[in-house]
This record gives structure tokens, sequence and C-alpha cells, in this order.
């Protein structure tokens, strides 16, 4: 017996160094190795990756734990109706090069009660320092502007050197990416972090500080709909600590009216913002920019096939190499009527249980990382609505992550009956 508690304990040892590893990998994916883009024959395995060290934890590990929540049922059921229409896929190639970044995703997620919760401790200051790198490269590159060219020619050729090269010229913020969207998520990714270690450490001047200085950054980025993300997932996470404490509700809402209002007057009074003006005005005033002919488009292609869809990851060939701008008509047109109900149900069920569990550890010492989870749960669901998070491999993972915290910890819950 005593044999066998110590090879127990050897497993449970390389299950945790394993899964360590994996945290980190995913981490630097997310924020470095996708972003930038330097190896980019990993784009679409990076997640094939993640799965194998992932199951060679799991091997090593002395039990293996599968529990099937609504949520993962869905999302079960929707990937196969996706897999489904790939065979009827109007390109199957990028039907198929979708699928090999999504599928392990959930493959993880369906597994992830094997990962020990003391991982998750790592999660928010790992992502506090890879965000941080692109929030202090953003904060650089204003005051050494003429540095920044000449980096993004370093690591960056071809057509993403001169997107960013032009986006760079035209004052907006690419950090050090080649896209102001990815460089956008980046800064939002780090505010939300600097949100939650606000609500939950007694050191909140310097997460006040950084998240004011993400702020300048976001604005600079014009991306109105991840700020609208993450107002809303500000306002959520708000309304839920402070349902029962007046005081507390008082206090967070001048916490925010303060945001809004130092908000405001950078947006009114720094040079940078006039671009975002500008933007808003551009395309004879509508705030669309746009976006109603991708729509249109979009809702066309649905029309055309309102059952089976025109295939995942497919919209781009029906609307001039665009994807729809918004994840709820794309997926409603690739995956038909049956795949877009499923898709819905699936992240309404994770964002409710993440809310369940987020009430259930208030002043734990797993607040701050569940708070972190729902926080970026409201975040993916609001800014779906004018983006395509659903569609790019840095967002989906980090939305998958927060649905793997969401699970384990509702594990532990449900064992210990308790998050002390």
């Amino acid at each position: 017996m005593l044999e066998n508690q110590i090879e127990g304990t050897k497993g449970s040892d390389k299950s945790l160094i394993l899964s360590f590893i994996w945290i980190i990998f995913s981490v630097l994916y997310v924020l470095f190795i996708n972003t930038i883009n330097i190896f980019p024959s990993i784009y679409y395995i990076f997640s094939s990756i993640l799965l194998f060290v992932f199951i060679l934890g799991i091997i090593v590990s002395t039990k293996i734990n599968i529990s099937l929540s609504f949520g993962k049922f869905f999302w079960i059921m929707y990937s196969i109706v996706i897999i489904m229409g790939s065979f009827f896929s109007i390109n199957q190639e990028l039907s198929i090069k979708y699928l090999l970044s999504y599928l392990p995703l959930v493959v993880l997620m369906i597994f992830s009660e094997n990962i020990p919760i003391q991982i998750f401790n790592f999660i928010v200051p790992s992502m506090v320092i890879c965000t941080g790198v692109h929030v202090f490269m953003n904060l650089f590159f204003l005051i050494q502007p003429e540095k920044q060219i000449n980096i993004l020619m370093k690591l960056y050729t071809g057509k993403e050197l001169m997107n960013a090269v032009n986006q760079t010229r035209a004052s907006f913020l690419v950090g050090i990416t080649s896209d102001i969207g990815q460089n956008a998520f980046h800064i939002s990714l780090f505010m939300i972090c600097m949100f939650a270690l606000l609500l939950t450490k007694t050191n909140k001047i310097v997460s006040i500080i950084s998240f004011l200085f993400g702020l300048v950054l976001l604005i600079g980025t014009t991306k109105r709909g991840l700020m609208a993300g993450l107002f809303a997932s500000m306002i959520v996470i708000i309304l839920i600590r402070s349902r029962k404490n007046i005081k507390r509700f008082f206090v967070y809402s001048v916490l925010l009216i303060f945001f809004i209002l130092v908000g405001w007057y950078i947006l009114n009074n720094l040079e940078i913002t006039q671009v975002m003006i500008k933007k808003n005005i551009d395309y004879s005033g509508n705030i669309l920019n746009g976006r109603q002919y991708i729509y249109a488009s979009t809702l066309n292609a649905f029309n055309q096939h309102p059952f089976r869809g025109i295939g995942v990851n497919t919209t781009q060939i029906v609307s001039s190499g665009n994807d729809a701008h918004n994840i709820y008509l794309q997926v409603l047109a690739e995956s038909g009527v049956v795949g877009f109900i499923l898709f819905v149900t699936a992240i309404t069920c994770g964002l409710v249980q993440g809310i369940k569990e987020l009430l259930k550890a208030e002043k734990s010492k797993y607040e701050t990382i569940i708070i972190f989870s729902v926080s970026y749960q409201v975040f993916f669901v609001v800014y779906g609505m004018s983006g395509n998070p659903f569609y790019n491999n840095s967002l989906l993972a980090t939305y998958i992550l927060c649905l793997m915290i969401v699970h384990i910890f509702k594990k532990k819950k449900d064992e210990d009956c308790s998050y002390d």
C-alpha cells in the first residue's frame, strides 16, 4: 500500500509539472506566438500541441476525472454539428483549418477537471506579465515613436509588415503586433486582470494606475467593440459583487464613474483619441463602418442554407474576404439554425455557471481568478456582437481557458463544499 501511495504521489507531481508547462505554453501562445506569428506553421496546430501535453499529464496522473455538465454537452453537440457541416462546406479547406484549432480546445475543456487546481493560481500573474509586455511596448512607442517601425521590421515580413507599418503611420496603436485589433485584445486582457486585482487585493493604487494606462492605450487603438465588451464586463462584476451591499454598490459606482470621466477627458483632450472620433464618422457617418453590407451578405448565405449552413469559417467566401464581424450572425450562417441554438445555449451555460461560482467564491483565495473568468466571458459575449473573437485563435483559446476555470472550480466546490 505504501508503494502505491508513493507511486501516486510521483504521478501527481508529474501531472502537476506537465500541467504547469501546459498553462505557461498556452499563455505564451495566446499572447506572443499567435500574436507576433513568428512561427506561422504552428498557427493551426498549436491546440494539438496543447492537447498532447495535457493528455500526457493525464496519463501519468493517478486517476482520470470526466464530468459532463450542461455546458460541455452543448459544446460537444455544437462541435458535432460543425464537423458534419464541414462535409458540405463551400470551402472544406477553410473549415478543416478552423477545426484543427477548435476541436483540441474543446477536448481540453472536456477533460479540464484533471488539471490540478494549484495551477490556476499562475494564470492571472502570467497574464499580467505577458500582457504587461504589450502595454509597456505601447507606452514606449508613444515616447519613442521613431523606434517602432524598426522593431516591427524585425518581427514581420510581407503583408503583415505592410499592415503594421501602414496602421502605425496612420496613428493607430499596433504595439508589437501587426494589427490594432490584436493589440487591443492584449490591452483589454491586461485591464481585465487589473480590474480583478483591484477588486480583490489590498494594494489598489498599482491596479488603478495600470488600468488607467490601459484605458489610454485602448482608446488609442480605436477598437470600440472591445471597449464596449470591457466596460460591460466591469458593470456585470460590480452588480454581482454589490447585490447585497448598498455601500459597496455606491463605492463601485463612484469608481466606475471615475473611470468613465477619466476616459471622457482623455477622449476629448489627447490628439491620438481624435483618430477614434474620426473613425466614428467614416462611411458617410455610419457608425457600423460599412458592416451592414457584410451583415446582409451573411444573412443572404443563411437564407440559402438555413439548416445545414455553409460550413464553419467560410463566411469570408460570401462577404468579399471578411468575417461577419458578429459571431452570432456568422455561426447562424455557417452552422444553420440548429448549430446556432446549440452555440448560444453553450455560451449561456458557461456564463451562468461562472456567475454561480463567483457568488460562492466571494472573499476566498480563488476569487481573483473566477472574477477574471467571468469578466472575460462577458467581454467575449459582448465583443462578439461586433467582432470575431470566436474565429481568432488568441481570443478563442482564452475563452476556453475561462470555461476550464469554471469547470475545475465547480469540481472543487462539489468535492469540498467550500473554496477554502
